[in-house]
């Protein structure tokens, strides 16, 4: 439903030659007045599953659109062999809603998932397999949100000692700063 002076609209995969019917209607018998109603074909910007995922760049900031309703947008990217550590920025530009985002390896399997509500910002870094194939796959916590978003892959640095004998020591009531 939409309020007045609200708009609201509704993304589909539209099979070729189907028909496709909106009904609408007031909940108020007292209700009266104009409604806006169009329908335009709309690309998707970027592939709903695996098979056809975009390329994401190294080091380019990608700034895309959930478009409404069950939208999912899927890139992909290739590890260099001579990097071990990436990392995935992602900023809930302006999605009224909680924007899912997954890190899937080559079979699909996911490496790591979260979150990241509207104006927020959020990360996922990792110790990546040299020359292997990673997907991001983002869309939206609510069905009826849209909005924009922004993806950044770049490398990053190991940080944190990768043994226990070369383990951070932390100290009750003192933050650590790694």
């Amino acid at each position: 439903d939409v309020y007045k002076g609200k708009t609201l609209s509704y993304s589909w995969k539209a099979v070729p030659g189907a028909k496709y019917y909106i009904r609408t209607w007031f909940d108020s018998k007292k209700a009266s007045g104009r409604m806006t109603l169009s329908v335009e074909k709309t690309p998707d910007e970027h592939g709903n599953d695996l098979t056809a995922a975009s390329v994401l760049a190294m080091d380019i900031e990608t700034v895309s659109t959930l478009d409404g309703t069950k939208d999912v947008d899927v890139f992909t990217f290739t590890t260099v062999e001579d990097s071990n550590y990436y990392r995935l920025d992602f900023k809930n530009n302006d999605l009224n809603a909680w924007m899912n985002y997954e890190l899937l390896d080559a079979d699909g399997l996911n490496v790591a998932k979260d979150d990241v509500y509207t104006g927020k910002s959020a990360y996922i870094s990792w110790k990546a397999v040299p020359g292997a194939q990673y997907y991001v796959k983002l869309y939206s916590g609510s069905e009826k949100e849209r909005g924009k978003y922004t993806v950044t892959l770049s490398h990053a640095a190991d940080n944190e000692p990768d043994t226990m004998e070369n383990a951070i020591v932390l100290t009750a009531g003192e933050k650590s700063a790694s």
